[in-house]
């Protein structure tokens, strides 16, 4: 469902057709004459995070063990700040538990909320540490991303094969350097 109304989409649309005009597109083209329209949508789509807090529930459940848990390879995709380009990779997030687990499917439901957004990978990782830390109260939570900014492959420099890895803890226990060891080991399985 769309944020903007009928009438802000297709004026947003018409500004986008000028640009591609002033670039010397045909926006008439069998190709591009949509162009305008699902351009502001994928922007619309990319940015749906903006100013919120996740509205998925975070239910909790009582913790009966003492063990570190951890969700790898979750899928996500952002937007640079700097250029509007997507950035395209994968998070993993682990948390050593106090008194409260949560349903691991929350976390890749938190990670596509706060990727919604235009902003740096490096804030990305953060934003979700401290959502995760401020709602499980964990004895240590660690977030970890590499992801592919097109912003640096597909123009600029032009270095499509290169990763950006962000790492950040958070919690009592997240500097413990066996928990830290745990986690990145685990990561590599």
């Amino acid at each position: 469902m769309s944020r903007l109304s009928s009438r802000k989409l297709d004026q947003a649309a018409a500004h986008y057709a000028k640009i591609m005009d002033i670039l010397g597109f045909d926006p008439k083209n069998e190709h591009s004459k949509d162009t305008p329209l699902r351009v502001i949508r994928m922007l619309e789509e990319m940015t749906g995070g903006m100013g919120s807090q996740p509205e998925c529930n975070i239910p909790l459940f009582a913790n009966k063990g003492d063990q570190l848990v951890v969700v790898n390879d979750i899928p996500f995709a952002s937007m640079c700040a700097h250029h509007h380009a997507p950035f395209i990779g994968t998070a993993a997030v682990g948390y050593l538990p106090t008194k409260y687990i949560t349903g691991i499917s929350k976390f890749k439901r938190i990670i596509d909320h706060f990727s919604a957004r235009p902003q740096t990978q490096e804030d990305l990782v953060n934003e979700v540490a401290d959502f995760l830390n401020s709602k499980l109260k964990p004895r240590a939570v660690f977030v970890y991303m590499k992801a592919a900014h097109t912003c640096m492959g597909a123009r600029g420099v032009r270095t499509p094969c290169s990763d950006t890895i962000t790492t950040t803890v958070r919690g009592p226990d997240s500097l413990l350097p066996h928990l830290k060891s745990e986690f990145y080991e685990l990561l590599r399985k």
